[in-house]
């Protein structure tokens, strides 16, 4: 096959083609750029044509806006054309001024029917507060005019046809009339004997909350109530009384809490303080001034008002009294007979504690002179107890605090021996051996080896100073464990 020969240049357009043509990989990516931009000129034109739309559509609404606007304030200015353009069909009426207040104003031309003959239009001018109303007919051709003067004001022409009224100036306004509000009655009735009822004016529609606060209003002081209708209390404060079942002249009840509760006031705690002593709050007590209605009568006898039960508690204190002062009177007689020589050749006394446990006393206790039987208390074989007895009967203190707590403990005064006995055994397991204080119920059963109660800080051997030797009495077990069995016969 031959080349195909050229007289001329070759376009290169179609060197280019004949370039594609020969690459198919080439010629597949021209198409597909062919087509995207055919379809972007699709879309080009589409969009165009749809932006055109919108305006044209803006274009018709606004237009459609503005014929609407248009029409309706034409509409409305055609009907107010109308309205004027009615003729009166009513008779004129005319206010005869003189006829109704004769002291005041000036005449008022009569108006004539024949005058009125013929009237197109009336224009009315109504005085607010005034009892004048002028009536200018005008004709239908609008040149004849007539006026018609009211008191107190100017002739003046009424060239409008349309209707005015206008207020006189300083001229008062009637107030609107309300209408009147439902009330009704209630009295409050209270359960105390002598309380006066109390009748309150409420609103139907009012609530027991309103109802409580108009009863703390009209009963100054109290506070704290309940109010009660037909045995049920009135609660919620927001229900409303006609819920309630109340009406008009019914009775409530009032039921005041009373003032419970310990009392704190200033005036009377500013009088006891903490910390006050009790000789104090004492003389407090007696320095109150005693009323003079209370009084003894001459000769030392209670006024028969006294109870029986406070006559029985004098006496029994005047027999102790009486008692006391015998002993006293012992004492004195004893210490008579005693010479100053014979006491001082005795030797010094000196009183301690003493334990009653079966092993030997240590060597910080002190042996005192007090006996241990009831036969060698007293060598007298009575049964009466003296001062001197019942002050040896029980130890003596070991220190100060312990004898003024021994001093605040109250009980009778033993009648015989075996009274004093009880007491001493009851103080023996509910007091602590050492400083004297209250058990509680636990320690009261924990005995020391030395047969004695004592209290937590006490408890231990070392800190009471325990008369049994607890290392004796282990080496005591132990050489009783040692010991061999007996041999058997």
């Amino acid at each position: 096959m031959g080349s195909k020969e050229t007289n001329g240049p070759e376009n290169p357009e179609d060197s280019k083609k004949r370039r594609l043509q020969s690459d198919p990989v080439k010629e597949r990516s021209r198409q597909q750029k062919d087509e995207l931009e055919q379809c972007f000129d699709e879309n080009k034109r589409q969009s165009e044509s749809n932006i055109a739309d919108a305006e044209r559509l803006e274009e018709h609404t606004r237009s459609a806006k503005f014929e609407s606007r248009f029409s309706k304030k034409q509409r409305s200015n055609e009907e107010l054309e109308k309205k004027s353009t009615k003729k009166m069909l009513l008779k004129p009426l005319v206010y005869d001024y003189k006829k109704h207040n004769p002291e005041k104003g000036k005449k008022v031309e009569e108006v004539k029917e024949e005058d009125l003959n013929g009237i197109d239009n009336l224009s009315i001018k109504s005085l607010a507060g005034s009892p004048t109303v002028v009536i200018s007919p005008m004709s239908s051709k609008g040149t004849g005019l007539k006026t018609f003067s009211s008191p107190g004001l100017d002739p003046v022409p009424l060239s409008s046809s349309k209707r005015r009224v206008s207020k006189k100036n300083g001229a008062k306004l009637r107030p609107r009339s309300l209408p009147p509000i439902t009330q009704m009655t209630i009295n409050i009735e209270s359960v105390m004997a002598g309380a006066k009822p109390i009748s309150l004016k409420i609103a139907k529609d009012g609530t027991v909350g309103t109802l409580k606060k108009m009863v703390r209003q009209k009963m100054k002081g109290v506070r704290k109530f309940t109010l009660s209708f037909q045995g049920k209390e009135l609660a919620p404060e927001e229900r409303k009384l006609s819920d309630c079942g109340l009406i008009d002249g019914s009775s409530v009840q009032i039921y005041v809490s009373s003032k419970t509760g310990t009392v704190d006031r200033e005036e009377i705690a500013k009088l006891v303080k903490l910390g006050q002593t009790l000789s104090n709050f004492k003389s407090m007590v007696d320095s109150i001034p005693i009323p003079d209605d209370i009084e003894l009568k001459p000769g030392g006898e209670l006024p028969p008002e006294v109870p029986p039960s406070k006559l029985s508690r004098e006496l029994e204190n005047k027999k102790t009294k009486e008692k006391m002062a015998k002993l006293k009177s012992k004492l004195r007689e004893r210490s008579l007979k005693n010479s100053p020589e014979q006491s001082l050749k005795r030797p010094m006394k000196v009183f301690g504690r003493r334990s009653d446990s079966d092993g030997e006393s240590s060597a910080g206790s002190v042996w005192s002179d007090v006996p241990e039987s009831h036969s060698e208390i007293s060598t007298n074989s009575s049964d009466t107890v003296t001062n001197k007895e019942i002050l040896l009967y029980h130890d003596p203190p070991e220190s100060r605090k312990i004898m003024e707590l021994k001093e605040n403990i109250l009980f009778d005064p033993p009648a015989s021996r075996e009274e004093l006995a009880k007491i001493r055994e009851g103080f023996s397991f509910s007091c602590c051996a050492l400083c004297f204080a209250k058990l509680p119920l636990a320690l009261r059963e924990m005995r020391c080896r030395c047969k004695k109660v004592y209290c937590s800080a006490h408890r231990h051997p070392e800190a009471h100073k325990c008369a049994v030797d607890l290392k004796e009495v282990d080496r005591q077990k132990l050489d009783f464990m040692k010991k061999s069995p007996p041999a058997k016969k």
